[in-house]
């Protein structure tokens, strides 16, 4: 399963420092990948940068154990 961190269209500079920075405030954030990718417009293209993380089947169960915890004690109460 991937959660995704951030997405953002990319700078008008295209410097890599820029990018750079990016990557590692998502890194911070938790990502663990990254996708880039161009708009569809011919005539104002730009591109878009994502970053997620894959969640293990692990951190996808215990999420829903969590959830379906947390509505049981709601129900409860």
């Amino acid at each position: 399963m991937i959660e995704e961190i951030t997405m953002t269209k990319g700078d008008d500079k295209g410097t890599i420092e820029s990018l750079i920075s990016y990557l590692e405030e998502a890194k911070k954030k938790g990502a663990t990948h990254y996708n880039m990718r161009w708009s569809g417009d011919p005539m104002w293209a730009f591109k878009w940068f994502e970053t997620y993380r894959t969640k293990s089947k692990e951190e996808v169960k215990q999420e829903k154990i969590d959830a379906l915890e947390k509505e049981l004690n709601s129900l409860k109460g």
